[in-house]
Formats: C-alpha cells, structure tokens, sequence
C-alpha cells in the first residue's frame, strides 16, 4: 500500500522498510521485491535477493536472477 499510495501517502522509504523487515524474516515476495528495489542500483544486492526468492521456488526470481547476472 505505501509503495503504491493505494489508500495512503505514497511514501517508498517506508515501503522499502517494510519490505526489508518481510524480507530478512525469509518472506519469499519480500525477497523478490527487495530484489526489484535494487535492480537498477545494485546488481550484487539486487543477485542477494532474487537468489534468496528462487531458492524458496519463486519462479519470477529465477528470470530476473537469470537478467542481472
């Protein structure tokens, strides 16, 4: 919701929080996502987490994963 101001403020450094905390609890769409959020930044980050959602069988993960590398 705060990622894409569906009902509330836009506001991306709350979302990327969120999706953080999700993430380091082994959320396998939070890991995807984290790894959406670096894609453009960081491939070593954004490698970190596409490999943490494929390992847990996240298909779209293993495409990007595929991309980055």
């Amino acid at each position: 919701m705060l990622a894409y101001g569906k009902g509330c403020t836009q506001d991306m450094d709350k979302a990327f929080s969120w999706y953080r905390g999700a993430a380091e609890a082994n959320e396998t769409t939070a890991c995807f996502i984290m790894g959406e959020f670096f894609r453009m930044k960081n491939k070593y980050l954004a490698a970190y987490w596409y490999t943490k959602a494929a390992r847990r069988g996240y298909d779209a993960a293993r495409v990007r994963l595929l991309a980055v590398l």
